[in-house]
């Protein structure tokens, strides 16, 4: 999560919101699916939180944007909220943004 995080950590407003939407149907639906997995593993299994929040910021980097993105970021800066409060404010950035460009809400 540590490289996918700081690829997009170190990106401009520009730069992020220029990255390609993921198009990939297959990869759509597995965001999809690890996003209500997030929520379930928040809820119910925590040790597998961080990992499927992994997963998502991988296929965000390898793949693009989606809706489901939003999610990711907002979920991995509550991960790093503690140990890189600078990285966390601007994955919460990009996740406020991203909502807007895609009309996620």
């Amino acid at each position: 999560m540590i490289a996918s995080r700081d690829m997009i950590t170190n990106m401009s407003d520009t730069d992020f919101l220029g990255m390609k939407e993921m198009n990939d149907p297959n990869m759509i639906t597995a965001m999809k699916f690890f996003q209500i997995l997030t929520l379930c593993t928040f809820i119910a299994m925590q040790d597998y939180f961080a990992l499927i929040v992994s997963h998502m910021m991988k296929l965000t980097a390898q793949y693009g944007i989606c809706k489901e993105s939003c999610a990711a970021l907002a979920c991995c800066s509550f991960l790093d909220g503690t140990r890189d409060f600078e990285a966390s404010e601007q994955l919460a950035h990009f996740a406020m943004i991203l909502t807007e460009k895609l009309k996620a809400v």
